[in-house]
């Protein structure tokens, strides 16, 4: 890399810091590397002091990897095995599922839209955690799930549907994009919106 190069890059990252007003620990950061720029791998480490980071990773608590949202049924599992679900009725249940279990993939819902099998899943592991109470012993559903799903004065109980939900969460930021005014809504405004608009 030359000299202007380096200066640039620089200058670049002031920029970034002064615009902002965040300031860059290079000590706790981590570079990728893709294409040519691999061939710089060493290079650009020692230039800025940091490691070199590996996929899968996260940030801010988001996985960036669409594989890690398989971790939610991961999760639910554990929720579930650790629950003495015999030892509740069918009252006590609906509470664990309504505040536990339909809150645990909340987080990654109001970033990414759930592939449609993952909800399938979560919703069967839901279905026999609140019908049944543990695998090994089976019990006839009396209603269908998508019954269940819907409000208690629309003959319901209220347990939460995730796809509907996640549609919900992923419509907030749409709000947020024509209503409000920041660095991110300007950045995709001026990339995306310029000659479109939000339903073409």
């Amino acid at each position: 890399m030359t000299q202007n190069k380096q200066k640039n890059l620089k200058l670049f990252l002031c920029a970034f810091e002064q615009l902002s007003g965040l300031k860059i620990n290079f000590h706790k950061s981590e570079i990728f590397c893709f294409g040519a720029a691999k061939e710089m791998e060493s290079y650009y480490t020692s230039l800025f002091g940091c490691n070199i980071g590996e996929y899968p990773f996260r940030y801010l608590g988001i996985p960036m990897h669409h594989r890690q949202l398989l971790n939610s049924e991961e999760r639910f599992q554990k929720k579930l095995s650790s629950w003495k679900a015999k030892n509740l009725s069918y009252g006590g249940r609906l509470i664990l599922l309504n505040s536990v279990l339909s809150s645990l993939p909340m987080f990654m819902m109001s970033f990414f839209e759930i592939p449609k099998g993952v909800l399938k899943n979560l919703d069967q592991f839901r279905s026999r955690y609140y019908w049944q109470g543990s695998k090994d012993k089976y019990k006839y559903r009396l209603t269908r799930w998508d019954i269940l799903c819907r409000p208690k004065d629309q003959g319901g109980l209220g347990i939460l549907d995730l796809q509907l939900q996640n549609k919900c969460l992923l419509a907030k930021w749409l709000v947020n994009l024509i209503n409000s005014d920041g660095t991110w809504q300007t950045l995709l405004s001026n990339k995306y919106l310029t000659s479109k608009t939000l339903t073409q």
